[in-house]
């Protein structure tokens, strides 16, 4: 009986470990996109952002937002992956809805993004 259970453990953990291989081959990897917004809060800024994101396919990963003095501050992390526009258009197409909304919509790519964190 102490042979079956050591077995059925060996073939758990092996079919873990075949698991986790099969994903870090197969799963495609996300093209990550940093949106900040900082600006005058006022009503609407995430509807119109995160109405924005869904028409045009980009999925929100994590969200942070903060108030402080009047002032709205938000950072997002998305997958920008499955976008239907290319990279430029949406940042141009953020850039005029902060416009509009008298705030600042900035659209970086996480590997730039982080590569101006470091210097």
């Amino acid at each position: 009986m102490m042979k079956a259970t050591k077995l059925n453990y060996k073939l758990n953990l092996l079919s873990k470990i075949i698991l986790i291989f099969y994903l870090i081959l197969y799963t495609p990897l996300m093209e990550k996109s940093i949106i900040s917004v900082v600006g005058k809060d006022k009503v609407g800024i995430i509807a119109k952002i995160c109405t924005y994101l869904a028409k045009n396919n980009v999925n929100i990963l994590d969200i942070s937002q903060t108030i402080v003095g009047g002032l709205f501050q938000m950072m997002m992390i998305c997958d920008t992956d499955k976008c239907t526009k290319e990279f430029h258009a949406v940042s141009t197409e953020l850039q005029s809805i902060g416009n509009e909304m008298g705030i600042q919509i900035k659209l970086q790519k996480e590997e730039i993004f982080e590569k101006m964190q470091r210097i």
